[in-house]
């Protein structure tokens, strides 16, 4: 036992260099290069007990979920998981302001409970069972912790969702009514090479693929881009016909 320490020391002391690069790196940077790090281990360079515990965090880690190259989720994906997951906060919110003038029809001006369903919606929908909202689940999404790759919680869910709120808050205050300027830089940031929005990078969060996505949420989203145009067209059309008739 002794002189299997002595040897692991002076292995450790002339491969201090190569020690040094795995154990200052985390689980994701470790799976990216596996291999190495494995070939490096069979060598006997990784001989700290620091070292092995990181091994086997990431064999670990690797057998439960899988690396996170090559698994993050497309982008169009995440875009049409946002848009159903705002469609829900919308019709919560409807749902329950139609709720409360029904059993309070006397209530009058802003009433703030309406807005406590979809919030907590908006805010914790990443915490939902295997760090899938509803829209999520529907592309075949879901949110972990871009370290330990466990599904997203909710602190974690809430934090990289009110990164948004603050940012929408403070171009209003600096921009005015320019404050849709937000949600270009969330698109900017999520643009990037590992899709990681504001809110992912102050979270420590990525959104991988976990399943086969259904297929009509995609229809669901163009029938309603459609829908939108025409409406549109015919809502200029009648005004087009109103304004032609009060000329008359």
């Amino acid at each position: 036992m002794l002189l299997t320490r002595l040897r692991r020391l002076w292995r450790r002391f002339c491969n201090s260099d190569v020690y040094d690069r795995y154990a200052a790196q985390t689980t994701g940077q470790l799976l990216e290069s596996r291999e190495q790090f494995l070939d490096q281990h069979r060598q006997g360079v990784m001989v700290d007990l620091t070292a092995e515990a990181l091994l086997q965090k990431v064999l670990i880690t690797e057998r439960n979920v899988g690396p996170i190259i090559g698994c993050l989720a497309p982008y169009e994906a995440r875009n049409i998981a946002k848009l159903i997951d705002w469609g829900i906060v919308w019709l919560l919110f409807y749902a329950c302001a139609a709720l409360k003038n029904h059993l309070a029809p006397t209530t009058v001006g802003f009433d703030p409970q309406a807005y406590l369903l979809p919030m907590a919606y908006f805010l914790f929908a990443d915490a939902l069972p295997n760090g899938q909202s509803v829209g999520k689940r529907l592309l075949g999404i879901a949110v972990i912790h871009e370290i330990t790759r466990q599904p997203c919680g909710f602190f974690r869910a809430a934090g990289r969702n009110l990164s948004w709120l603050l940012l929408t808050t403070v171009c209003s205050l600096i921009l005015g009514p320019h404050s849709y300027l937000a949600l270009y830089i969330d698109i900017a940031f999520a643009a990037g090479p590992r899709h990681r929005r504001l809110g992912d990078l102050l979270a420590a969060t990525a959104v991988i693929k976990v399943g086969t996505p259904c297929k009509w949420p995609y229809y669901l989203i163009i029938l309603t881009f459609w829908a939108g145009v025409l409406s549109w067209l015919a809502f200029a059309f009648v005004v087009g016909i109103q304004g032609w008739q009060t000329i008359r």
